[in-house]
């Protein structure tokens, strides 16, 4: 395949956004010669804040696809601009066999395709669970896989701190991930063994940044204590409800 040629918008945002992410989130990077200079491959990305697209692009010397929501493609000229990009749309949550189609060409083209794991936004820095589609795609490609974190400190969302690391980790060679393309159940294993890969680098990121996962400590926190408070509220509806009975 011919090597495809980088928009000037993009070759200019190489040189400009590095300068602003580091201003704007203190951010660093760590890993860079891990990205392929060449040659087809995956980038399996954390996802934290609007800015991470742009953030994993300006650092690369290829033309890097991506999946974006399709509600971002509504207004024809915003959708113009995504595709000149490197965007393309995915319904999310509905198993959009179009999109994944069309990264999986990308792929077998010889480019490059970035997937935010987690297939949202986390708001607290903490990972959500992982979705399989990666591993449909790492099965039918069969290529090297990227993973990426990006993390604030404490393990924060970049925007609640003063500094981040963009962390980029050696390619995971295909035939690591396990994958059996005869059980589907593996693709979702294959997809929890990228993001395995993502939390050791999110974890080295905290601890490179001189701090300890809060973020994760405080939203166990938020769920035992929602949990506490979902129970005493089922327990007092049955004191309630066997009261009425004794009253009876």
């Amino acid at each position: 395949m011919k090597k495809e040629r980088r928009p000037l918008i993009i070759k200019l945002a190489n040189l400009v956004m590095p300068l602003f992410y580091k201003i704007k989130f203190g951010l660093t990077i760590k890993g860079k010669e891990n990205l392929p200079e060449s040659g087809p491959a995956i980038i399996c990305s954390s996802h934290v804040t609007a800015h991470d697209p742009i953030m994993i692009g300006c650092y690369s010397k290829r033309f890097i696809h991506y999946m974006a929501k399709d509600s971002l493609f509504k207004n024809k000229l915003l959708a113009a601009f995504l595709r000149h990009v490197g965007a393309f749309p995915i319904s999310r949550g509905t198993g959009d066999m179009s999109a994944i189609n069309e990264g999986m060409d990308y792929i077998k083209n010889g480019g490059v395709m970035c997937i935010f794991l987690e297939g949202t936004r986390s708001k607290d820095g903490v990972p959500a669970k992982p979705k399989s589609g990666v591993g449909l795609i790492a099965a039918q490609t069969k290529v090297p896989v990227v993973p990426v974190a990006i993390i604030g400190e404490n393990g924060r969302n970049p925007k609640q701190t003063k500094k981040a690391i963009l962390n980029i980790g050696k390619p995971i060679p295909y035939e690591e991930l396990g994958i059996d393309e005869t059980n589907s159940r593996s693709y979702r294993k294959a997809a929890s063994y990228i993001m395995n890969r993502i939390l050791e680098l999110r974890s080295e990121s905290i601890s490179l940044m001189g701090g300890e996962d809060l973020a994760t400590k405080e939203a166990e926190e938020r769920k035992a204590q929602e949990k506490a408070e979902k129970e005493a509220k089922k327990a007092l509806a049955a004191a309630n409800e066997n009261a009425e009975k004794e009253a009876d």
